[in-house]
C-alpha cells in the first residue's frame, strides 16, 4: 500500500561549496507495518523501502583556498509513513566527516585563535560542517524545470542580481514566488535532531538577507534521518 508520490528535488550541500545538480525525481513512500525508532541506526524497516538516487558531480566554483572535499557521490532517498508521520532516509558516500565549524583552538601562549581558511568569494570550506537541504516548490513557474537552477544564481564579474556580490551560490526567486527548504546542518542541528524550516524568496538585498539568501530560522523535529558513509579519502572521486 502507498501514500502516494512524492516530487522531491534533491539539493545537496556537503560543505558550503559541494551543492547537487538537481534533478526532479518521483518518490514512493511506503506504509510502515511495524513501529520505526529514530536513533540514528537504519531499521530493518527500510529495508523493502522504494528508493531513487541522484548522482552529485559537480561544485558551483571552483574554490581557491585548497578545497580536498567531497566532490562527487550519490545521494540515495528513501521514505516510509505511518498514521501520523512521513518518515525519510537520506545517504550519501563523504569521505570526511565536517564537524568542525570555525573552531577556536587554544594556544600555547593560553590565548584562543579562531581558524579560518577563507577563498576569493569570502567562504570557508575548510572549517565548516556538512549540509544537505531539500527544496520544497511553493509556486515557482520554472522550478518543475529547473529545480535549484530556479533560485540559485552565481555572481558574474564581482555582480549578482545588479548588486556587488561574490557569492558563488546565492538564493533567490522571482517576485511573489517561494521555495520551501528543510535544511540540516551537521553541526548546529543534527546533534539534536533537528532541521531549519526555511524558504527562499525575490529578496536580492544583502542588507536583508543572510545565509545566501536563505530565510527562517524555526528549529523543526522532522523525522529525517541522514546518513553519511564514510569512505576513505582516496575514494573521493565517486562516479
Amino acid at each position: 500500500m502507498k501514500l502516494s508520490t512524492i516530487a522531491v528535488f534533491i539539493v545537496t550541500v556537503f560543505t558550503t561549496f559541494s551543492v547537487a545538480h538537481a534533478k526532479e525525481t518521483t518518490l514512493e513512500s511506503s506504509k510502515l507495518s511495524a513501529s520505526l525508532i529514530l536513533d540514528g541506526k537504519i531499521d530493518a524497516a527500510w529495508n523493502d523501502a522504494k528508493s531513487i538516487s541522484q548522482k552529485l558531480t559537480k561544485l558551483p566554483y571552483k574554490p581557491n583556498n585548497g578545497y580536498t572535499g567531497i566532490k562527487r557521490t550519490t545521494v540515495e532517498m528513501k521514505s516510509l509513513y505511518d498514521d501520523e508521520y512521513v518518515y525519510f532516509l537520506v545517504t550519501y558516500a563523504d569521505p570526511t566527516m565536517s564537524i568542525d565549524r570555525f573552531p577556536w583552538v587554544k594556544q600555547d601562549d593560553d590565548s584562543w585563535q579562531q581558524l579560518s581558511n577563507k577563498d576569493s568569494t569570502g567562504h570557508d570550506n575548510t572549517y565548516y560542517e556538512d549540509k544537505f537541504a531539500v527544496y520544497w516548490d511553493i509556486n515557482t513557474q520554472d522550478f518543475a524545470q529547473k529545480g535549484c537552477n530556479a533560485a540559485c544564481h552565481r555572481a558574474e564579474g564581482g555582480m549578482n542580481a545588479g548588486r556587488k556580490d561574490n557569492n558563488p551560490a546565492r538564493k533567490y526567486t522571482k517576485e511573489g514566488e517561494f521555495i520551501d527548504m528543510w535544511h540540516w546542518k551537521g553541526v548546529r542541528t543534527a546533534a539534536h535532531n533537528q532541521l531549519d524550516d526555511q524558504y527562499v524568496d525575490s529578496n536580492t538585498d544583502l542588507k536583508r538577507i543572510k545565509g545566501g539568501g536563505v530565510k527562517g530560522t524555526v528549529k523543526s523535529v522532522v523525522a529525517m534521518l541522514i546518513t553519511l558513509k564514510m569512505v576513505s579519502p582516496h575514494l573521493s572521486q565517486i562516479t
